[in-house]
C-alpha cells in the first residue's frame, strides 16, 4: 500500500466519530426521535457538524423537536471538555477553539488561477 493511500485511509479514521455521530443523528430525526445529542457529540468533535444545522431546524420547525433541546449542544461540549480541562488547558482556549479556527484561513484562494 502506497503512502498516498496510508495517508487517506487514516484521514478517514479520524473521521469516524464524527460521521458516526453525525448520521446517528440524520437517522434518528428520519425515524421521529430525538437526534440531538449525537449532534451534540458531533458538534462537539467537529464544527463541520454545523452544516446539519438546517436539519435542525427544520426538526425545530416541523415541532418534531423543542427548542430547549438545544441547550444541550453547549452541555455537551463542556462534558467532552473535562479531559483537556484536566489536561490543564485554560478554560478560555477550549471555549475558543472553534473561533480561532475561523481565522485561520484570511483568504479564500491563495495563488489560484483566475480568467
Amino acid at each position: 500500500m502506497g503512502l498516498d493511500m496510508e495517508a487517506q485511509c487514516s484521514g478517514l479514521l479520524k473521521d469516524l466519530p464524527f460521521q458516526f455521530d453525525a448520521r446517528l443523528s440524520v437517522a434518528l430525526f428520519m425515524r421521529d426521535r430525538n437526534g440531538i445529542l449525537p449532534f451534540a457529540v458531533a458538534f462537539s468533535v467537529k464544527a463541520q457538524a454545523v452544516f446539519l444545522s438546517p436539519f435542525v431546524l427544520g426538526m425545530i420547525l416541523r415541532r418534531r423537536i423543542h427548542v430547549a433541546w438545544l441547550a444541550t449542544v453547549p452541555g455537551i461540549y463542556l462534558l467532552l471538555a473535562i479531559p483537556v480541562l484536566v489536561a490543564s488547558r485554560s478554560f478560555v482556549s477550549v471555549l475558543s477553539v472553534y473561533m480561532d479556527q475561523i481565522n485561520t484561513f484570511d483568504r479564500l484562494f491563495i495563488s489560484a488561477a483566475n480568467i
